[in-house]
């Protein structure tokens, strides 16, 4: 992990998430990216990504921001304002999580 990733919050949260989302996630930080993240792949070969907060309040100018963005395969992006409402949504596993946001994307575009 860089040290652009503000690591002195960014890595307990890591760990923290690869503790509780179990061992087939994995941290897949990129030296260059703004955000520290962990992912995982699917049967399919795409990936579930998590975007962990690298500051403690959020500032766009500075590229700061302490909300989690979450990439699901390139199609969906929900966010989270805490660990414990990301954990919440991962509890029943990735199929499950997965599920639950393409249903809420359908709902809205009916």
């Amino acid at each position: 992990m860089n040290t652009h990733h503000n690591p002195s919050i960014s890595r307990p949260i890591i760990s923290r998430l690869l503790t509780e989302l179990g061992e087939q996630w994995e941290d897949i930080s990129y030296h260059n990216d703004t955000m520290a993240s962990i992912g995982f792949e699917t049967l399919e070969g795409d990936w579930i990504k998590i975007l962990v907060p690298n500051a403690l309040e959020c500032d766009e100018m500075s590229e700061e921001t302490s909300i989690f963005f979450v990439n699901v395969c390139d199609e969906f992006y929900p966010r989270y304002n805490t660990i414990e409402e990301l954990l919440e949504a991962f509890k029943g596993g990735v199929s499950e999580f997965y599920d639950s946001i393409a249903d809420r994307v359908i709902a809205k575009e009916a």
